[in-house]
């Protein structure tokens, strides 16, 4: 698995997008939006709520999106979005009377984030790993995703108690060079592993997996 430079590649990337995308809602913004915007315990609650409910709703129509488009490109596009909503998380407290608007606005664009880099990444995974150990790829994606959510109240946190504008910078630009690295991965995937593959593109073989037509 280790000789997989594609899949080491993606894994390692995944690791930031996931500290950014997963990791500053719910870790640094409570904290930022309480203490240098004034919002209430309440309004932080909406916001969550506000990012799962758009899970909720944009996963499907996303994932559909995404059928027969580059997996780098959607990966990289998430990445973007998150650095986007990172600034505008930092731009909020600059924003007076629409600083709240603009912290919901940014948790609905993780939300968007979220789903257009999950409806990419575990088909990947899948195309990359051989039958026999695809589950050890998988396992290995997952530990990614789990490093990546601890980066961010073991790092992100000590750093937003000295200076929020840092942390939020620093996680847009985290955020930058993951979707640059999604971009330079393509060149080592599969030709076969590039796009992702429409319904009807599939067929199911007589062992039950999924290969394309």
């Amino acid at each position: 698995m280790l000789r997989n430079r594609a899949f080491v590649h993606l894994a390692v990337t995944n690791v930031a997008i996931i500290a950014v995308g997963w990791g500053v809602l719910p870790w640094l913004v409570p904290p930022y939006a309480r203490d240098e915007i004034g919002v209430s315990a309440q309004q932080i609650g909406f916001l969550l709520f506000a990012n799962a409910a758009t899970v909720v709703v944009a996963q499907v129509p996303i994932a559909k999106f995404a059928e027969g488009r580059r997996r780098v490109l959607m990966m990289a596009l998430a990445a973007a979005i998150f650095a986007a909503a990172c600034l505008l998380m930092l731009a909020a407290q600059f924003a007076s009377a629409a600083a709240y608007l603009a912290l919901t606005v940014a948790a609905i664009a993780v939300g968007v984030g979220e789903c257009s880099h999950s409806a990419a990444l575990s088909p990947l995974v899948a195309d990359l790993a051989p039958l026999g150990v695809r589950g050890r790829y998988m396992a290995a994606i997952g530990l990614s995703q789990w490093i990546g959510l601890a980066l961010a109240p073991t790092i992100g946190t000590p750093l937003l108690s000295v200076s929020p504008a840092a942390a939020l910078l620093i996680a847009a630009a985290v955020a930058t060079a993951a979707g640059g690295s999604m971009l330079k991965l393509e060149a080592r995937l599969p030709d076969a592993a590039r796009l992702t593959p429409r319904p009807d593109e599939l067929a199911v073989t007589g062992h039950g997996h999924l290969q394309r037509r």
